[in-house]
C-alpha cells in the first residue's frame, strides 16, 4: 500500500485523527502568534531603552527679563531630565541687583533650580537666583513658561543655598535646544546596528515559525 500524505486522509472516516492533526496546528499557531507578540516587545523597550539612556542634555536660554524689584535677569543653563542634574550656569542680573551666577545649588534639584554666585554659599544674605519647576523642563527643549526670582541666601547647607527671602521676581519664557553631543551620534550607530539586528532576528524568526508550521 502506498504511502500517503496527511493531506490525501479523508477525514470524514478518520475524523478523531484528523481533529488531533487540527489541534496540533492551532497549537503551533497561538505560540507562534505569542512568540511574535514577545518578540516585538523586546525590540520596542531595547529600542526605546537605548534612546532613553543617550538622552541629550537641554540647553534652556533666559531672555532678557525684568523683575519686580527692577533688575534684568538673563543667561543660559544646561538640564539633563535623565540625570536630574543642571551645569553651565552663566547667568548675570543687572540694575538693582547685579549679579554672576556661574555655580550650580542642588539643594532642590530636581525640583528647582538655585543659581550661587559664589562656589560655597554662605547663607549671609548672598544674592542668588531661583528657577522654579525645573523638573517640568522638556527633554526634548522647545519654550517653557517658568518663574524667576531673585533671591538673598540666609541659610546654607553643606555649601548649598538652603534658605533664602525672595527680592523680586518675573515670569520668563525659555527656549532649549539639545546640546550637540558624542551621544547622538552613539544612538545612530546604535539605532543602524538595532535595524540590522532588527532584520536578522526577523529572517531567523520566520524561518523557525516556518519550520513548525511544516512539521
Amino acid at each position: 500500500m502506498a504511502r500517503r500524505n496527511l493531506v490525501d486522509f479523508d477525514c470524514s472516516t478518520r475524523i478523531g485523527f484528523c481533529n488531533f492533526i487540527e489541534l496540533k496546528q492551532g497549537e503551533v499557531m497561538k505560540t507562534s502568534k505569542a512568540s511574535v507578540h514577545l518578540f516585538f516587545k523586546i525590540i520596542f523597550f531595547l529600542f526605546l531603552g537605548i534612546h532613553t539612556c543617550f538622552a541629550a542634555p537641554v540647553l534652556w536660554t533666559i531672555p532678557p527679563s525684568v523683575t519686580a524689584d527692577g533688575s534684568t535677569v538673563s543667561g543660559a543653563f544646561t538640564y539633563d531630565t535623565v540625570t536630574n542634574t543642571f551645569s553651565s550656569i552663566n547667568v548675570t542680573s543687572t540694575g538693582a541687583h547685579p549679579g554672576t551666577f556661574t555655580y550650580t545649588d542642588s539643594f532642590l534639584a530636581p525640583a528647582a533650580l538655585i543659581g550661587q554666585q559664589n562656589a560655597v554659599a554662605t547663607g549671609t544674605g548672598e544674592l542668588d537666583f531661583l528657577i522654579m519647576n525645573a523638573a517640568g523642563l522638556s527633554s526634548t527643549g522647545g519654550a517653557s513658561t517658568t518663574g524667576l526670582i531673585l533671591i538673598n541666601c540666609t541659610a546654607a547647607t553643606s555649601g548649598k543655598c538652603s534658605s533664602f527671602t525672595a527680592i523680586g521676581g518675573a515670569s520668563v519664557t525659555m527656549t532649549g535646544v539639545l546640546v550637540p553631543s558624542t551621544n547622538a551620534l552613539t544612538v545612530s550607530m546604535l539605532d543602524r546596528n538595532i535595524q540590522i539586528l532588527l532584520a536578522l532576528m526577523l529572517v531567523a524568526f520566520g524561518g523557525v515559525v516556518l519550520h513548525k508550521r511544516r512539521s
